[in-house]
């Protein structure tokens, strides 16, 4: 097919010069604002700009987020906003971050990039492409509002030829089904300790002669039989808690509920006989049950306001009444393995989390123990008295929730002085003996994903033996001597864990140097951690009309975050 002169001779233009951005900025706008490649090939027709790319302006980029923030601000709480495409920033880095699970760019310079994070970011877009093409590299980036319900998988084969800068992927929406406004049956959820008689239940525990029952029994039976007598008092004097799962809006009323079974009513006689009357009746009611709606929902939104001014917290139980679940899948897999009932998905975590932990006990040398050398202190024994678990009882936060032996530290509190002689018996035999009760070293783990597809077992827990294993199928020796484990917490205390790499266990620092000092990357990072609490504010605030509740959250989500991006005065940024 022959070509016109213009595209076999076209105009050279330099792209440095203002002229080049003005030829480009009206064929952008006639092709809806259209990337680099698209934006070149036409332009290429009649003009070939050096550095064409460099035409792709901060400008650009921001006009592309005003749109999708103009859809994101238009959007429902149900709606699923999806923006794929080549935003061609390949020397932006995206890191998984574990505070907000999400990834974040920690190293956003040039004026494209930082438009790009203070406007798609911002507007509560999740950018969930963490595949690399073949030079190390993101191109495509694919940002979403929902990423607990919409999982990124890499897939196994590929339709169409793969292009070594473009990885392809597909993305996979979990649609729930289930009605809004509708209930599911009552079930069993423990003990109600809020409805009963604490007298009585005190009274029953006391009756109990402690002491014979637990006579000849070591620890590990005092503690099985405290259970059971404990047990089938609870049974008798505590009512049972009966739960029912709503799926109700919070904002719920009986007289949206009576409004809305009018509107069905009125519907079916629309639709049987096609008469006026029963077209306008419907017309009325339909008109009758949004107004009610609305004012119900703003009546709800105006308390929620009022509290988020001195309890900046109770604006999170607003966002899970108003986000989809995030439960974890039953069908999950593990390497060769698969479970189809939450027993199998239970025991393929349970099998997973212990290759993490380290729970081998240490290993001492036969010779080092015969020099241990023994002294005679002549120390008293060691015996718990009742006072001292009282005054330990006494001391929980009744504001916690059960263990798993489903008793709440309300029952705990109240019934300190009956329970007081029992625990102080099974202490003092636990010591005597020197062994801890078994049924007091379980305890309930709730996984959290992280990253990637949520059927896959091990992506609700970063293995650090894979890092192992790549260096080992890339010809790298791994110097562990060298590798430490830390935790970030925000938590005054913290639990520790022990990590291992292959069977060696690694040492827990509180402390890491860097001698670069260098703050670009955790400036960048952080500026995009509070961009995204911004987003994410924003998204769930679009009906709030208080200043004074928009202050207490941004102060509390977003300034929390930007406090620790605060430079000290004497280091320097490059």
């Amino acid at each position: 097919m022959p070509h016109s002169s213009q595209i076999k001779y076209p105009i050279v233009l330099s792209g440095k010069h203002p002229l080049s951005a003005l030829l480009a900025s009206s064929p952008h706008i006639s092709l809806l604002h259209a990337w680099p490649q698209l934006l070149l090939a036409t332009l290429r027709q009649k003009l070939w700009i050096l550095g064409g790319r460099n035409l792709v302006n901060p400008a650009l980029y921001l006009s592309h987020s005003a749109t999708v923030s103009q859809i994101c601000n238009q959007a429902q709480d149900s709606d699923i906003i999806v923006t794929v495409g080549d935003y061609n920033l390949p020397e932006l880095t995206w890191s998984f971050d574990e505070d907000i699970s999400t990834l974040l760019p920690i190293n956003a310079s040039s004026e494209q990039e930082i438009a790009l994070v203070e406007s798609m970011v911002a507007s509560g877009l999740h950018q969930i492409n963490s595949l690399h093409n073949s030079n190390g590299r993101i191109l495509d980036l694919a940002f979403v509002n929902e990423p607990n319900i919409i999982e990124f998988l890499e897939p196994p084969t590929s339709l169409l030829r793969i292009d070594n800068h473009h990885k392809p992927f597909v993305l996979r929406i979990s649609v729930n089904d289930n009605n809004r406004n509708t209930d599911v049956p009552n079930h069993d959820d423990g003990f109600d300790f809020r409805h009963c008689n604490f007298a009585d239940l005190n009274n029953a525990i006391l009756s109990i002669d402690w002491t014979d029952s637990f006579n000849g029994k070591n620890t590990d039976e005092t503690v099985c039989v405290f259970y059971d007598k404990l047990y089938g008092i609870l049974n008798e004097y505590v009512p049972r808690r009966r739960k029912s799962i709503s799926f109700k809006h919070p904002w719920w009323t009986s007289e949206l509920q009576q409004l809305r079974n009018a509107l069905r009513k009125a519907r079916k006689r629309f639709f049987r006989t096609r008469s006026a009357d029963n077209w306008n009746s419907l017309r009325s009611i339909e008109s009758s049950y949004t107004e009610r709606q609305e004012a119900v929902f703003r009546d709800y939104v105006a308390r929620l306001e009022e509290t988020a001014k001195h309890n900046p917290s109770s604006f999170w139980s607003f966002i899970r009444n108003r986000r989809p679940s995030n439960a974890i899948p039953t069908d999950l897999t593990l390497k060769n393995r698969s479970s189809d009932t939450p027993e199998n998905s239970a025991n393929l975590f349970a099998d997973y989390f212990k290759g993490v932990h380290c729970s081998s006990s240490p290993n001492f040398a036969p010779e080092s123990l015969g020099n241990i050398l023994a002294f005679d202190l002549n120390l008293p024994p060691l015996v718990v008295s009742q006072n001292d678990v009282l005054a330990i009882l006494k001391k929980l936060d009744i504001s916690k929730g059960p263990g798993r032996d489903r008793l709440s530290p309300m029952f705990i509190i109240e019934c300190a002085v009956s329970l007081q002689a029992p625990l102080a018996v099974i202490f003092n035999k636990s010591l005597h003996e020197g062994s801890f009760p078994e049924l007091w070293k379980t305890a309930a783990i709730t996984p959290i994903f992280k990253s990637g597809d949520k059927h896959e077992v091990e992506n609700y827990r970063a293995d650090i033996d894979k890092l192992q294993l790549w260096c080992s199928e890339n010809g790298m020796a791994l110097n562990i001597s060298k590798c430490k484990a830390i935790s970030f917490s925000r938590r005054n205390t913290r639990i520790e864990s022990g990590y291992t790499i292959g069977s060696t266990q690694l040492e827990s620092v509180d402390l890491i140097r860097d001698f670069k000092f260098r703050f670009n990357e955790h400036i960048s990072m952080t500026t995009a951690k509070a961009f995204a609490a911004l987003g994410f504010i924003r998204r769930y605030t679009k009906d709030f009309t208080d200043i004074y509740a928009l202050k207490a959250l941004y102060c509390s989500t977003v300034r929390s975050i930007l406090e620790y991006a605060i430079r000290p005065p004497s280091a320097s940024l490059e």
